[in-house]
């Protein structure tokens, strides 16, 4: 079974989140973009994806400047 590329954003700015994610679905159709607007959000996705065996985030656009967990806790 072949997968489609899965990008994540990470990004408390909602406008980004939302051009971002129409650009890059612009790009191809083909591709699955996430979005969450803190980092603890993105560490319970990328938990889920590992415990439920699924496909991780090829690629993760990251803002290091958010509340709550911000990117550099992220990366930790």
């Amino acid at each position: 079974m072949d997968t489609k590329p899965n990008i994540l954003l990470v990004d408390d700015d909602e406008l980004y989140l939302y051009l971002m994610e129409k650009t890059i679905q612009q790009l191809s159709k083909e591709l699955i973009v996430t979005t969450f607007t803190d980092g603890e959000q993105a560490v319970e996705y990328i938990a889920e994806c590992t415990a439920q065996k699924m496909e991780l985030p090829e690629v993760i656009f990251l803002d290091i400047n958010m509340p709550f967990l911000d990117g550099w806790g992220f990366l930790t």
